[in-house]
């Protein structure tokens, strides 16, 4: 990672093929939020949000910026997408084997920017950054809930498995749970 907290992302995380930005054809690149808070990034952040009708509430709003991991910036530096993580337990009505604390993931992507190996390459980057912060008190697991239809999806799902989210459950609305888990941390 350099200085300006841009990512490495992984295209082929088994074979560790790693390029810098998101992709030299359109130009987004991503920005590790979690490690490099910026004012003016969150200012960005706060307007992607406020073009978008999302989280008009002011303190909300200010809450969901210490929750953000990854920021993407299109070529106009505009930010076009973030990811947000919060701790949490599984669901109730989940089987026992898998309650523990975990991170939940959401993400917003501004429609004009909505591609779809966007929101891979956003989840696989905070997956890394997480994974890489993580001590013996971290949630064991990100979780992700597929309010997306498109994500329940043979083909959607089966793009996820590759990079290790998993299919668990199905939450009482009816959206397909992801998990994976994060390399246990030695003792």
């Amino acid at each position: 990672m350099n200085k300006c907290g841009d990512l490495i992302i992984f295209k082929d995380r088994k074979k560790n093929k790693a390029s810098r930005d998101l992709g030299k054809s359109d130009g987004i690149r991503l920005h590790n939020y979690r490690d490099y808070r910026d004012i003016d990034i969150a200012t960005r952040i706060k307007n992607l949000w406020h073009r978008n009708n999302i989280l008009p509430n002011p303190a909300e709003a200010d809450l969901r910026l210490t929750q953000i991991v990854v920021a993407a910036l299109d070529a106009n530096e505009k930010v076009v997408a973030v990811n947000t993580v919060f701790e949490g337990q599984f669901p109730p009505n989940l089987e026992e084997k898998y309650r523990h604390a975990c991170y939940y993931y959401r993400m917003f992507i501004d429609p004009t920017a909505r591609r779809g190996h966007l929101m891979l390459r956003m989840l696989n980057a905070a997956f890394d950054v997480l994974e890489r912060e993580r001590n013996a008190h971290s949630p064991k697991s990100l979780i992700l809930v597929a309010e997306n239809r498109k994500f329940s999806r043979k083909a959607a799902a089966a793009g996820l498995a590759r990079y290790g989210y998993l299919p668990i459950a199905i939450d009482p609305k009816g959206q397909l749970v992801f998990k994976r888990d994060f390399a246990p941390i030695p003792e």
